[in-house]
């Protein structure tokens, strides 16, 4: 898979991004799991929305986003896993995946 990482938070790094599908017992097309490591390389305790998203066969973009850490705020040097479920399904990792590193608070609602 090509991997594309856009930090748009300005005080993040993204240590490794692994996507996997995870897919109901029996069945073969699963949902697309993006298991995304952010570090914090500010000075203060940040929080991040972490989005990621994957390129459909017609070319259409599905995606997720999370709140890293859950809750509170990440230490400085510190790393944590952000898990995504996006909306995108299928048998196999797709070729082209996006992840954006956000401030924290781009969820809308």
């Amino acid at each position: 898979s090509k991997i594309q990482v856009k930090i748009l938070a300005g005080n993040a790094a993204v240590v490794s991004v692994k996507p996997y599908i995870q897919a109901a017992d029996g069945k073969k097309k699963g949902r697309l799991w993006l298991d995304v490591v952010v570090k914090n390389t500010a000075s203060e305790p940040q929080a991040y929305s972490v989005f990621g998203q994957a390129k459909t066969d017609t070319g259409g973009w599905l995606g997720g986003m999370v709140e890293a850490p859950k809750d509170g705020k990440l230490v400085p040097g510190k790393e944590t896993t952000a898990k995504i479920r996006t909306g995108y399904e299928g048998e196999q990792v797709p070729k082209e995946i996006r992840v954006e590193i956000l401030p924290a608070g781009n969820l809308g609602g």
